[in-house]
């Protein structure tokens, strides 16, 4: 904002507002969180449904963590690359069961 030249001045506060909101900020991609999950739980791929003692918890229940984890799941599940990924994969078992079915 230092750096803005002198005609827009005025704006500075104006912009810091929008920004007070999240506009105007880089965010990162759920595929960019996703991979910064993995490096920090050992490569385990976020829970979609949190259990406690074999019983499912509901949102209510679970902590601050839990509900993130699988708001971050949730999100993958829906990214493009998740679906490519998917694609990729329904692709490699097709090539797979044909070479199978030959032999």
């Amino acid at each position: 904002m230092d750096e803005l030249p002198e005609k827009y001045q005025e704006y500075k506060e104006h912009i810091a507002t929008l920004r007070s909101y999240g506009l105007g900020l880089e965010e990162k991609t759920t595929y960019e969180e996703l991979i910064e999950w993995l490096e920090t739980h050992e490569g385990r791929m976020p829970r979609g449904h949190i259990k406690r003692n074999g019983k499912k918890v509901n949102a209510a229940e679970m902590t601050k963590e839990e509900q993130d984890e699988r708001i971050l799941y949730q999100r993958w599940r829906k990214t493009p690359e998740r679906v490519a990924l998917e694609a990729c994969k329904r692709n490699i078992y097709r090539q797979i069961t044909r070479r199978i079915s030959r032999v």
